[in-house]
């Protein structure tokens, strides 16, 4: 089961509706709720987080997850990073890694597959964790 947690009620309507055409919504249960005052499942395998302040979820994560749980968010900047990965350190995390993402598009041919020459690049950072119990 696969629990989402935002406050913003429109993208709930549409994540639905998404879920709906995927024919994957009894899988996946929506909740309206703030996931920085507390996560309500115990034991869940993994906290996956894309938002702007993902250190303060990490306490929450703590306890959500089971033993060997793993914690993944992903951080357009590395303030973001720096901030999460000290808050994993604090609460005992293990096996932190930080990846950084870039995306570069290329051009495919015959003989001439390169990649493009005027680039608009952009990159993130994915933060991954385990809790050790």
């Amino acid at each position: 089961m696969v629990y989402s947690y935002d406050i913003n009620e429109n993208s709930l309507k549409v994540a639905a509706k998404n879920l709906e055409i995927l024919r994957v919504s009894d899988y996946v249960v929506l909740k309206n709720s703030d996931i920085t005052q507390g996560i309500e499942e115990t034991e869940v395998d993994a906290v996956i987080l894309d938002m702007p302040v993902p250190w303060l979820i990490v306490p929450h994560a703590k306890k959500a997850l089971r033993g060997g749980g793993i914690f993944v968010s992903f951080s357009p900047t590395i303030e973001q990073v720096i901030r999460t990965v000290t808050k994993l350190r604090e609460h005992k995390f293990h096996d932190i890694e930080v990846v950084e993402t870039l995306l570069r598009r290329w051009r495919i041919g015959k003989g001439a597959s390169r990649p493009e020459t005027f680039t608009v690049g952009h990159t993130g950072f994915i933060v991954f964790a385990r809790k050790v119990s």
